[in-house]
């Protein structure tokens, strides 16, 4: 019987992620939307990792099968304690919550005071719901600062739907043989956890 997966984001770029993840695997994929769901948990975590379990066990009773993200956004020149962290709160600035162009206004605003350019690296914790059982995988800092990239000052594309900060990033060129071997092991890692968590195979075509 194929696995019917829900990925529980409203997040479109999120969903495409794990879509492409997913395709050519022996499962179904839902989207909030195809299930119409419109209730939303409240996050409460301290960590992107304890917000994408939250998530997942919210939506593992509309679904059997789950997969859930949440993200945290780091200036890696400030401490992670320093109160101007975006952390958790990508979107929300006080008591504001940002649109995609407040988001853009706010973080260039931002780099401007590194200068025009401010590395930054995201830290992600993903939590699957599957076999009734919660999986999770969040990958440790060193990888994470691996994975980190530049905030600009300045526009250098359109913004992408659901990843407005796009529009201000630049990725780090040239990196040294070891961040690369990093990178690779991230990748096919997160993949791995994904498809082993839920027992996929591989269609054959």
């Amino acid at each position: 019987m194929v696995k019917k997966i829900l990925i529980g984001t409203t997040n479109p770029a999120k969903k495409q992620r794990f879509m492409e993840i997913l395709n050519n695997y022996d499962c179904e994929i839902v989207t909030l939307d195809d299930l119409n769901i419109t209730d939303e948990p409240e996050e409460l975590g301290n960590t992107p990792l304890e917000n994408a379990k939250i998530k997942a066990e919210f939506y593992s009773k509309y679904c059997d099968n789950v997969i859930c993200q949440d993200s945290g956004l780091y200036f890696a020149d400030m401490d992670e304690d320093d109160p101007r962290q975006p952390g958790l709160y990508i979107k929300r600035v006080g008591n504001e919550v940002l649109s995609y162009e407040g988001m853009i206004t706010y973080y260039s605003n931002m780099a401007k005071n590194f200068g025009g350019k401010a590395l930054v690296y995201y830290k992600n914790g993903t939590a699957v719901f599957s076999d009734n059982c919660f999986k999770e995988f969040m990958a440790d800092d060193k990888t994470n600062k691996a994975r980190g990239f530049y905030l600009l000052d300045h526009q250098i594309c359109e913004p992408i739907p659901g990843w407005p900060l796009d529009s201000i990033s630049q990725d780090i060129e040239n990196h040294d043989k070891e961040t690369e071997n990093l990178l690779r092991e991230y990748d096919v890692k997160f993949r791995k956890f994904i498809i082993d968590s839920f027992k996929l195979k591989k269609i054959e075509k």
